[in-house]
C-alpha cells in the first residue's frame, strides 16, 4: 500500500471547512476551532484529484485523479454524507480542470470551456475560455461575482451569476491583465479587489472591482515562481506561498512596499495554503503538506507594515 497523500483541496471564503482529496479518497476538516478535528471522510481505495466542499455542509463534489484514479478525470460525483449517497453524476466531453460547490451554484471548468449550473433549476450556461488546464477562476459569494479566464489570453471576464435570475449577467469581458496567460485569480476577502498574477512576467496585478481598472502592480521578490503559487489575501498584506517560501507583501498603496521572506522546507512542499483572519490575534496562515502534516502560523503586521511569523500548531492530519 503506497503512503496516503494529498491530491487536492477546497477551502471556503472563511477558512473554516477544508476538504482534502487524497490517494485514498477524501476527508473533511473544520477548522473553526484551535485544533482542526475531522468532520467526515470516505474511503474509496482510489484517488481524488479535485474536490469542493461547500461550508459546513455534508455535500462534497469530487473528481478522480492522481496515480490511481477513483473515476474518470471527466466525470464528477457529488456526495451527501448526510444521506451516505451519490446525489449527482455527471460525464462531460473531456477533463475536468476545475470544480466549485456553491449555495445556490456549481462551476465545472474544463480546457476551453466553463459550464455553471444553477442548483434550484438545473439550468446550465456556458463561458468559453482561453486554454484553462490548472481550472483558473474565483468566484465572491457575497456579490455572486465570478471571474474567469477570457477567450483572449491574458484577459478576465467578469460576470454575476444572479441567484434569483435564470440567466447570469456579463459584466465586462476581455479585461486586459497581461501580454501572457494568466496563472491565477483571487478575490480579496471584502470582495473590493482581486489579484491576478502571471508566471511568464512575475507580476501581481490588483484590479478595484468597481471600476474594473488595474490600480496596482507588485514584482515577485521571492523566488522564482515556477508553477501556479497558492496567493492568499487580507487587509494589508498578500502572501505567495510556493514549494520553497512564503513571501508576504505590503499592499497598502500608501506604504513603501515592503516584503518578507519565510523559508518552508522543500522536501514536504505545500499542498494547501490558505490565511484566515476571523480569529483573536494576527492573520493565521495554514501551510498543510503533501503528507497531509498541517503548520499553523500567527502572522503580525506591525504599524510599518514589518512582518513576523509565530508556529502555533503543528499536527498531522492524516
Amino acid at each position: 500500500m503506497e503512503p496516503i497523500e494529498v491530491l487536492a483541496y477546497s477551502i471556503d471564503e472563511e477558512g473554516k471547512t477544508i476538504g482534502l482529496g487524497t490517494s485514498y479518497g477524501f476527508v473533511v476538516y473544520g477548522f473553526e476551532k484551535k485544533d482542526p478535528y475531522v468532520r467526515f471522510k470516505k474511503i474509496l481505495g482510489h484517488g481524488i484529484g479535485l474536490i469542493s466542499v461547500y461550508k459546513s455542509s455534508n455535500i462534497v463534489a469530487y473528481v478522480g485523479g492522481g496515480k490511481n484514479p477513483y473515476s474518470k478525470l471527466n466525470d464528477v460525483e457529488v456526495w451527501d454524507d448526510r444521506t451516505s449517497s451519490i446525489v449527482f453524476k455527471k460525464k462531460f466531453e473531456s477533463d475536468i480542470c476545475g470544480i466549485s460547490l456553491k449555495k445556490n451554484f456549481f462551476i465545472v471548468a474544463l480546457k476551453n470551456v466553463m459550464y455553471v449550473y444553477k442548483l434550484s433549476t438545473g439550468f446550465c450556461t456556458t463561458i468559453l475560455t482561453s486554454p484553462n488546464l490548472d481550472g483558473i477562476f474565483a468566484y465572491y459569494e457575497k456579490t455572486e461575482l465570478l471571474l474567469t479566464l477570457s477567450e483572449e489570453s491574458g484577459c478576465i471576464n467578469m460576470y454575476c451569476l444572479k441567484s434569483g435570475s435564470p440567466e447570469i449577467e456579463t459584466i465586462q469581458t476581455n479585461i486586459k491583465c497581461f501580454k501572457y496567460p494568466i496563472s491565477n485569480i483571487s478575490i480579496d476577502p471584502s470582495g473590493k479587489f482581486a489579484v491576478v498574477f502571471c508566471i511568464k512576467t512575475q507580476y501581481f496585478h490588483f484590479i478595484d472591482l468597481q471600476t474594473k481598472q488595474i490600480y496596482y502592480k507588485i514584482s515577485n521578490q521571492g523566488t522564482t515562481i515556477k508553477k501556479q503559487p497558492f496567493i492568499l489575501l487580507s487587509p494589508a498584506i498578500l502572501v505567495a506561498v510556493t514549494g520553497g517560501c512564503a513571501t508576504f507583501y505590503d499592499i497598502l498603496k500608501n506604504k513603501k512596499n515592503k516584503f518578507y521572506i519565510m523559508k518552508l522546507d522543500k522536501a514536504a512542499p505545500p499542498a494547501i495554503a490558505f490565511l484566515t483572519t476571523w480569529q483573536q490575534g494576527g492573520p493565521k496562515l495554514h501551510i498543510i503538506d503533501k503528507n497531509g502534516k498541517v503548520n499553523i502560523y500567527e502572522v503580525l503586521v506591525n504599524p510599518d507594515l514589518e512582518v513576523s511569523t509565530t508556529n502555533i500548531l503543528t499536527k498531522a492530519l492524516l
